[in-house]
């Protein structure tokens, strides 16, 4: 399945995403920014990511 970030965040809330599938996840920013961009990630198959979140409800995605 898919995840979706909090519409809001407190500075280093995090959250670490797993995907053991044989399918991308993608990761919805939920209207904010991850890595300074508006747009989705993707995790591939059997990777991870983790998304901490840093201030203006924006994320840094470290893994991808």
């Amino acid at each position: 399945g898919n995840v979706t970030l909090p519409a809001t965040s407190s500075n280093g809330e995090h959250y670490t995403i797993l995907n053991t599938t044989n399918a991308n996840i993608t990761v919805a920013r939920n209207g904010n920014n991850i890595n300074g961009a508006g747009s989705d990630i993707t995790v591939a198959t059997y990777n991870a990511v983790t998304c901490i979140g840093i201030g203006s409800n924006n994320w840094i995605a470290l893994g991808v």
